[in-house]
């Protein structure tokens, strides 16, 4: 009974990743899993994914964004010129 309310637990925790993999498991019944599907994983763009992943692991964990953060709210005068701030930056860092 402990095992189902810690799976209970887990699932209302990590909902999405509950209903991605209920709906994954669901896929593997109505499209029948084959070895041609290994050929599809871009391994590469994994790689690159991970390591992007962990960089910004990293910046948070030192703690770059609250700085960003608290040097963008010292600079904005309203929400308004803060929200323009941030859809152009990334809108320029994105080119």
């Amino acid at each position: 009974m402990r095992i189902a309310k810690n799976i209970f637990d887990f699932m209302k925790k990590e909902t999405v990743l509950a209903a991605a993999a209920f709906l994954a498991l669901l896929s593997a019944f109505i499209v029948k899993p084959s070895a041609a599907y290994v050929e599809y994983i871009d391994f590469r763009v994994l790689g690159i994914l991970l390591s992007l992943m962990i960089v910004m692991a990293g910046f948070q964990k030192n703690g770059l964004f609250d700085t960003i953060a608290r040097v963008l709210l010292k600079r904005t005068r309203s929400t308004r010129e803060l929200c323009l701030v941030l859809v152009f930056l990334c809108f320029f860092s994105a080119c």
